[in-house]
């Protein structure tokens, strides 16, 4: 999908989970919000998962070629409509928009919301220098590694 990259130098820049709004339409209609498991790849792209583990993404992935704006959404009341249940854990809101779809995500802290939308919008802007990007896939290959791996609920 970028230039920058073939398919074979793809790599995971950032990953773990998020809930995720259903589109606008389907909230209306009273579905809930899903925790997913989220990868961010070099091509631009943006992977979800039902599970960590997982190795299919569930649909295809989130195209940021087009990103227009990703930023953090404190509008709550907007996503009162949507059933989502308000306290210390999963406060951290931002949305993702490209002309296709806004995208609405929850963090478990305000620095992860943070480290996302960092990371999106660097590889957006193309601001990931080859040492940026070697530095970020070496994060998450720690975090693979690592025997603590935090699960967020």
């Amino acid at each position: 999908m970028n230039d920058n990259f073939t398919m074979e130098t793809r790599k995971v820049i950032h990953e773990g989970f998020l809930k995720k709004s259903p589109p606008q339409a389907k909230i209306e209609k009273g579905f809930k919000w899903h925790k997913r498991y989220f990868r961010l790849c070099s091509d631009k792209t943006l992977e979800y998962y039902k599970e960590k583990k997982e190795k299919k993404p569930l649909k295809e992935p989130i195209d940021l070629r087009n990103c227009q704006n990703v930023v953090p959404d404190p509008n709550e009341e907007e996503f009162k409509i949507s059933g989502v249940k308000f306290g210390e854990k999963w406060r951290w809101f931002f949305k993702l928009e490209t002309p296709e779809r806004t995208y609405h995500f929850i963090a478990s802290t305000k620095s992860d919301m943070n480290q996302w939308i960092e990371k999106i919008n660097m590889l957006n802007q193309n601001q990931f220098t080859e040492e940026k990007l070697k530095k970020s896939i070496d994060v998450v290959k720690q975090k693979k590694k690592s025997p603590q791996d935090v699960s967020v609920s």
